[in-house]
């Protein structure tokens, strides 16, 4: 009898801790042997008691979903109370340079971040009656919030003669009067030595191909591959006249212009097959745009030669075996290329950006072959990350947001510690060494370092803002002190003495830059 209550007993606790709801918190002993715990704490569960074993419960972290702004913003405040026990020395970008740009953390006392786009108008009309998008990030916006009532802006008067119909396609393809082999050649390497390292448009034996089917053959209309041949080899002896001759003479636009408009041309239909050499083709149209003012056009072609990119699956690495790593290389190099041009038309004309960095898997193009010559790769490698670290800048500090919190000083403060770790990570070779600028300073490092300093800038520039209006409103008010700083925190003040510095940086690099003839339109 004793036996049967006793297996009715454990029968009945069986039966009820199949019914039973499985515990929030499970023992230590449930959880070892992974079974399903029916206690309640403090209480023993009815498997502990079954064993005779003693039931504990632990404490289990749980796991709790947030934004990804907020963990950034959680790790700010962390490195914020470690820098308060341990202040890092500062980088600096030389030890020769002027300037001695800080990293801090800034503390302005804000309680919310919309007051950056309040009384914001991001529609702008302009001289043909239709509006247009103005983003945050744009410098005609800054000027905006500075100067209100300005109504001379300008901001969308293009420098060739505004005349609508000067990049008009004509009826036929006719090429115009090419210049000497030898001497498109040079011009080639003319565009290279500005653009063709941060960017991997074209490289050199393949135009030096390409070259030889221009000057040798007529282009076949029919054929899209045959017309990229022709449009690539026009825009880049347009982009080399650019560079070279390096000014205007009349009202017939730029030196190569011509040869950009024949090039336009050529293009193929968008409609028509994509392919890697059609988004490079696309990528040169976009930034010879940005040089003519078009900037509505450059983000349009620019966002055309992304969404083909991503179509071909550039933004991904691929993984079947009969893709040599050459051809490897060749995707990621275009898919860097496209996508830092994306984030440079995109932020500098205050639009929001294509493709956000969580859906890219593409690795960094990295030379296999041992004669093969890595500087190219390291300078696209480095002038891209600053490009991302951009693409944050215009997402997280300008873009208008659905709601108002704390992210923007988080931002900056986030992106400030990347633009550190960028600065500590660029190689020897790409450094300027600012006592030696008289004598020498190469295209690459003038590229990338004014790119640096421009980050810097646009990260700051809502505090100066901020620093600007407060100090205007209490001149207005009578009540401004002599010294701008009075008043704010030591780590606001670093923000914006790092902006200046930059500034200053940007102004000394372009001086040199321009004595060396290197100085782009």
């Amino acid at each position: 009898m004793a036996h049967g209550k006793t297996r009715s007993g454990l029968q009945h606790r069986l039966e009820d801790r199949s019914n039973a709801r499985r515990s929030i918190v499970a023992c230590n002993r449930c959880r070892n042997r992974k079974t399903r715990c029916a206690g309640t704490p403090p209480e023993p569960c009815a498997a502990c008691e079954d064993a005779g074993q003693v039931c504990v419960y632990s404490e289990a972290e749980k796991r709790v979903s947030i934004p990804e702004s907020y963990y950034r913003q959680l790790q700010s405040h962390t490195r914020g109370n470690l820098s308060r026990q341990h202040v890092p020395r500062p980088s600096t970008v030389d030890e020769s340079s002027p300037i001695q740009p800080a990293y801090s953390k800034p503390e302005v006392p804000l309680e919310r971040d919309d007051w950056w786009y309040q009384g914001t108008d991001h529609l702008f009309l302009n001289r043909s009656g239709e509006h247009h998008f103005v983003g945050a990030s744009s410098a005609t916006h800054l000027a905006k919030r500075l100067n209100p009532t300005s109504t001379n802006l300008a901001w969308d008067v293009r420098p060739l003669y505004d005349d609508p119909s000067s990049l008009r396609r004509s009826v036929t393809r006719g090429l115009p009067q090419l210049p000497p082999v030898e001497f498109a050649k040079r011009l080639f390497w003319v565009q290279y030595a500005y653009i063709g390292t941060i960017f991997s448009l074209i490289q050199p034996l393949d135009f030096e191909e390409r070259l030889q089917l221009v000057y040798n053959q007529l282009p076949d209309l029919s054929d899209r591959e045959s017309c990229l041949v022709y449009c690539q080899v026009l825009l880049v002896i347009a982009f080399g006249l650019m560079y070279s001759v390096n000014q205007w003479s009349g009202d017939d636009g730029p030196p190569g212009f011509k040869y950009f408009k024949h090039a336009l041309r050529f293009l193929p239909d968008i409609h028509e097959e994509g392919s890697i050499f059609f988004v490079e083709v696309l990528c040169y149209i976009a930034y010879y745009m940005q040089n003519l003012n078009r900037r509505d056009a450059a983000f349009l072609y620019i966002g055309l030669a992304l969404r083909m990119a991503i179509s071909l699956g550039l933004h991904q690495e691929v993984t079947d075996q009969a893709i040599s790593e050459n051809d490897r290389n060749r995707r990621r190099r275009a898919w860097w290329s496209v996508y830092s041009l994306d984030r440079l038309l995109s932020v500098k004309s205050g639009n929001p950006i294509t493709i956000q960095d969580e859906d890219i898997g593409t690795t960094w193009p990295i030379p296999t072959d041992s004669s093969a010559v890595p500087w190219p790769s390291v300078v696209l490698t480095h002038y891209t990350q600053l490009s991302r670290i951009l693409g944050r800048i215009g997402e997280e500090i300008y873009r208008k947001k659905p709601r108002s919190g704390t992210n923007l000083l988080a931002s900056v403060q986030s992106i400030t510690d990347n633009l550190a770790e960028w600065l500590r990570q660029v190689p020897d070779r790409l450094r300027i060494n600012y006592s030696t600028l008289d004598t020498h300073i190469n295209r690459e490092s003038v590229s990338i370092f004014l790119h640096f300093y421009s980050c810097v800038n646009m990260t700051a520039r809502p505090l100066v803002f901020y620093v600007i209006q407060r100090r205007l409103d209490a001149e207005a008010r009578g009540s401004a002190t002599e010294d701008w700083k009075d008043g704010l925190s030591q780590n606001t003040v670093a923000v914006i003495d790092s902006c200046i510095a930059a500034a200053r940086a940007t102004t000394v690099i372009m001086d040199a830059a321009a004595k060396h003839n290197l100085v782009g339109m």
